[in-house]
């Protein structure tokens, strides 16, 4: 209850939200980034077609804790893709490599550190051309700035019907 614009006293059951935090900046920010994302959420079926089974997704890396760097991907029925990256350290990581099925030029479609969220990044990162090379079971590699305490979601320009 009013986490969707950062009220600082939750769950006061007897009272009603507190409006007046929209007034903070901050706060409108965040209000403004929840409803991005639930519209991204909802418009891009790979993070929730196949939620019942494990087809629906498949873990890139989840034993990367020296960066402390989570990454998978998410998928339709048909096969779109969505590459999920999450950074939960604040450093930020240039030239972070991951990677890939599919070799395709890989657009970055959520970024959580850009301005309009409340971060410092005035834009996303550029799109990415995979490179071969074999990275764990992966025929080819992405790499990019992973934003520090962030998350980074990408998508294969070629073929996904996503937002």
């Amino acid at each position: 209850m009013g986490s969707e614009f950062g009220q600082f006293l939750e769950w006061k059951s007897e009272e009603q939200l507190e409006w007046s935090n929209l007034d903070d900046h901050m706060n409108k920010q965040m209000q403004t980034f929840t409803s991005a994302l639930n519209a991204f959420y909802r418009d891009n079926r790979p993070l929730w077609e196949i939620d019942l089974s494990y087809d629906g997704i498949e873990i890139i890396d989840a034993d990367n804790t020296d960066q402390s760097v989570l990454s998978f991907i998410r998928k339709t029925e048909k096969g779109d893709m969505l590459v999920c990256v999450f950074n939960m350290v604040p450093v930020e990581r240039k030239n972070f490599t991951i990677g890939v099925p599919v070799a395709a030029v890989y657009e970055e479609v959520w970024n959580t550190e850009l301005e309009k969220w409340g971060g410092v990044w005035k834009e996303h990162n550029e799109t990415v051309q995979s490179q071969e090379g074999l990275w764990k079971d992966y025929p080819q590699t992405l790499t990019f700035t992973l934003p520090a305490l962030g998350a980074s979601i990408w998508k294969n320009q070629a073929s996904c019907e996503c937002s």
